[in-house]
């Protein structure tokens, strides 16, 4: 399923410092899971929501070789998003970035979208990845993507419809993706692609 996608202008710049050779053609991100959970209305209850995904990348990007010839770059990765946040409207989400956790080659982060009509069954997600890898000649590059998904509750054949579940007797709900809209596309866009330390440009001219 493709939806979408990056509905508001991305800032796109590129380091002057130095010229590195283009990206290869990527693969989208893809949402492999996610699930929200509401809180009751009750009194005495805690008025907290929850959020929990899954995302990938399943791209290989090469930027050269080590001295003793092993390959530079960035592999293919996984990250699991979870956050918990204080729910007093239902189109009220977080709106700065969260770190996802366990990646050891990447940073990953979520967000809600501004323009997110209800946290739990209407709303989009910011997603960004940056990585960064030593070169060969010692020098550190950055490269940032950015990426938004869209997520709306509904049972008809519409692609925007990608989740369902149900509300209890107290109020509490629970949305999650339906199996038939799984994974959600993310079309990532390089944002940023800089030379943090040393001489990039060295590394790809030895």
């Amino acid at each position: 399923m493709k939806i979408s996608l990056l509905s508001t202008p991305l800032l796109f710049s590129l380091s002057t410092a130095f010229n590195p050779p283009p990206l290869p053609s990527l693969a989208p991100w893809e949402v492999t899971s996610l699930y929200v959970w509401t809180p009751p209305g009750r009194p005495g209850e805690h008025p907290l929501a929850r959020i929990s995904l899954s995302i990938s990348d399943p791209n290989t990007i090469k930027l050269g070789q080590t001295p003793w010839d092993s390959a530079v770059g960035f592999g293919p990765t996984t990250a699991t998003c979870s956050v918990r946040w204080l729910y007093v409207s239902a189109s009220r989400g977080f709106f700065d970035p969260v770190p996802c956790g366990d990646v050891n080659t990447a940073l990953w982060s979520v967000s809600y979208h501004p323009n997110t009509t209800s946290a739990s069954t209407n709303f989009g997600l910011r997603f960004a990845l940056q990585e960064a890898v030593i070169l060969r000649n010692g020098a550190i590059e950055e490269l940032k993507f950015e990426g938004e998904g869209w997520f709306k509750v509904g049972y008809g054949n519409s692609t925007e419809e990608n989740m369902s579940g149900s509300c209890g007797g107290s109020g509490q709900c629970g949305w999650g993706l339906r199996a038939d809209r799984t994974p959600v596309i993310v079309e990532q866009q390089l944002v940023s692609r800089a030379c943090l330390v040393g001489d990039c440009q060295a590394a790809y001219n030895a």
